[in-house]
């Protein structure tokens, strides 16, 4: 994930190294080592490490592990009859898997660490909340916030910088965050920091309840790629799907003080404190607008060109990290679909707010009502990728999901 193929190859190399004679290495852990020693070196079918990445791929291919390195073999073997899925018999677990692995650009941690996301899209004011990087910032908010007359109104959330599924989050006032990083008491150097973000207030609610959007994304890097032409120099390309989630808090809203806080202000569904949350699609979105008279067209431009704004951002690199990050420059060629989660909530004029990317948005369906949804945008992701490399698509059409609806992918 980190990018640094060369450590990679060395310890899955040192493991296989290690097994007796009559053992055999894992199918996935020879698709990983081929998939490395492919990223490492694309040079030609001559080259011992291209060979020996073709030999580990079919080992994982052959047992069908993961849909990843049945795509890369069949790609190295310019297999014309490309039907790298057939294979598998529930696919879309294995979809679902295939986006959690680690062959995806290394970079993305700027978008998945909410710190790093912050200090790229914070000047984006139409579309970014107000934050501050604590324990860094702590001053600086108490210039701006301390003497506010809502200093004792619930208005900020505090999040780990990789959290997921709400875990960790912290809504507080104003007075309660400056107490938490109190500038008198001795400052711990190695604090990790968290992102205090302002809440999105007045919220737009529905059926008295706050909700967020989960957008689906899909990306694909920049670079070189291997297609059924042979190695091509392809640009990056970000597609949003039209299909996503409205994700509810699991009890109504209220602006006071309760004893059940956290259930009135998050709304992810993958909490997993035994709390239902409902979860609509955008069908029921847009019908919720058009039944109040509002602009879902408007809210829908709004959301592409902040997602526009964000990965043009990422993509040309014009990011202030510390951190270097050693990326593989062949990352473009496996031609692998990464889905990434973008979560907005709005407020009461529908104006969208981003509040986080996730790199491994939660594919498998949690409910009846997200699978649709879900198995929709991993098979347009496949068919988008298929036909980005040069192959026909036409073999994916026995993958199609129940009540599939057509291709929701719009290109950014």
């Amino acid at each position: 994930r980190m990018g640094d193929v060369d450590s990679s190859i060395l310890i899955l190399e040192e493991f296989e190294n290690s097994l007796n004679h009559d053992e055999h290495l894992n199918p996935n852990l020879a698709g990983m080592l081929g998939a490395s020693l492919l990223l490492k070196t694309s040079k030609g079918e001559n080259d011992e490490s291209y060979l020996r990445a073709l030999q580990m791929l079919q080992c994982a291919s052959d047992s069908s592990v993961s849909p990843i390195y049945t795509w890369m073999h069949h790609l190295i073997t310019k297999q014309t009859d490309f039907k790298p899925f057939d294979s598998f018999p529930t696919i879309y677990a294995a979809f679902a898997e295939a986006n959690n692995s680690p062959f995806d650009d290394p970079d993305l941690i700027n978008l998945d660490d909410k710190v790093r996301l912050h200090s790229i899209i914070h000047e984006y004011e139409a579309f970014c909340p107000l934050g501050y990087l604590l324990p860094l910032e702590r001053d600086t908010m108490a210039r701006v916030w301390a003497n506010t007359v809502d200093s004792d109104e619930l208005a900020w959330m505090l999040k780990d910088r990789a959290g997921y599924g709400s875990h960790g989050n912290i809504v507080a006032t104003t007075t309660e965050v400056l107490s938490m990083y109190d500038s008198r008491r001795n400052t711990n150097v190695h604090e990790e920091s968290k992102l205090c973000q302002r809440i999105v207030h007045p919220p737009m609610l529905l059926n008295g309840r706050k909700f967020s959007l989960r957008v689906y994304v899909v990306y694909f890097p920049e670079g070189d790629a291997l297609t059924s032409k042979g190695k091509q120099t392809q640009s990056a390309e970000v597609y949003v799907s039209t299909e996503g989630l409205v994700k509810f808090a699991s009890e109504l809203y209220s602006d006071k003080a309760s004893n059940d806080i956290d259930s009135q202000y998050m709304t992810n569904s993958g909490r997993g404190d035994g709390r239902s949350s409902k979860q609509e699609d955008f069908h029921y979105l847009k019908n919720q607008f058009e039944a109040s008279n509002k602009d879902y067209e408007e809210l829908w431009r709004k959301i592409r060109t902040s997602i526009e704004l964000v990965m043009n951002r990422y993509i040309l690199k014009q990011h202030f990290v510390v951190e270097k990050i050693r990326a593989s420059p062949n990352v473009s060629y496996l031609g692998i679909p990464k889905i990434l989660g973008f979560d907005f909530m709005l407020d009461d004029k529908t104006n969208p707010w981003l509040l986080e990317v996730n790199r491994f948005p939660g594919l498998d369906p949690r409910t009846a009502s997200d699978s649709r949804v879900k198995q929709s945008v991993q098979f347009d992701a496949w068919i988008a990728a298929t036909e980005r490399i040069g192959f026909s698509a036409e073999h994916m059409k026995k993958f199609r999901p129940l009540d599939y609806e057509g291709f929701s992918l719009e290109k950014l």
